[in-house]
């Protein structure tokens, strides 16, 4: 039996479709092709949420082997893994997959590497519709992680922002928070001047320990940083 055999095999038994059983792992319902054409198999990560969620056999997912279900259901996750293993499947259209953007892509060779990979081996989540910025597609936003502490008291470490694509050469107004592409490096800060006579920007941070002015010819995008996703620490 092949990978995508025993993906339809459980989708049936629970009856769903193979792109709600692959949704569970965080990955974009793009790998169901590449299931179905041999191309990929069952990652580790896919076979545990659903050995997790449904008591499916993870052995038996990834190899075929040995018993289909469980006797016993599994071990429940924690919520720590809960949230980085898994995703609610969406049970209604205002559910949209939006790509997430990890702190280990944020800068430098994770940076280059993150974004050149197939939506399949991306992160992703589920937003409420009503949570997109109006006008701005669910293509266009990406939800990001905050870390350190130069945005306290406004955002803390390991909160989950949303955050949409600006047209090229638009910026939010002054005093919105913006994450800048420059330099192979995504920063989140506080978006304090355009200076359009001298095509700079100046950005700070909210602790008041950093203010540099940027040349806007030396940004690649600028994201509004508009909302919270998750605010867990």
């Amino acid at each position: 039996m092949t990978p995508y055999e025993r993906l339809v095999k459980i989708a049936e038994a629970e009856d769903r479709t193979p792109n709600q059983i692959v949704e569970l792992s965080k990955r974009h319902p793009s790998i169901v092709s590449a299931i179905r054409n041999g191309k990929k198999g069952f990652s580790e990560e896919l076979a545990y949420a659903i050995a997790n969620r449904w008591g499916y056999s993870k052995d038996w997912i990834l190899t075929g082997e040995g018993e289909m279900k469980l006797h016993e259901a599994p071990k429940r996750m924690s919520s720590t893994d809960f949230l980085q293993k898994t995703v609610r499947i969406p049970e209604r259209a205002e559910l949209l997959p939006v790509l997430k953007t990890p702190l280990y892509a944020r800068a430098g060779m994770g940076y280059t590497a993150y974004f050149n990979r197939p939506p399949e081996e991306q992160e992703w989540d589920y937003v409420p519709e009503n949570k997109l910025y109006p006008g701005v597609a669910a293509e266009d936003h990406t939800i990001v992680t905050i870390n350190g502490d130069s945005m306290e008291p406004t955002l803390l470490a390991g909160w989950e922002m949303l955050a949409y694509k600006l047209p090229e050469g638009l910026y939010p107004r002054v005093e919105k928070i913006v994450m800048l592409d420059y330099k192979d490096e995504l920063i989140i800060k506080r978006l304090a001047k355009v200076d359009w006579q001298n095509n700079t920007i100046t950005i700070q941070s909210d602790n008041g320990r950093m203010k540099v002015e940027i040349p806007m010819d030396e940004i690649r995008q600028v994201y509004h940083v508009y909302n919270i996703h998750n605010a867990l620490i």
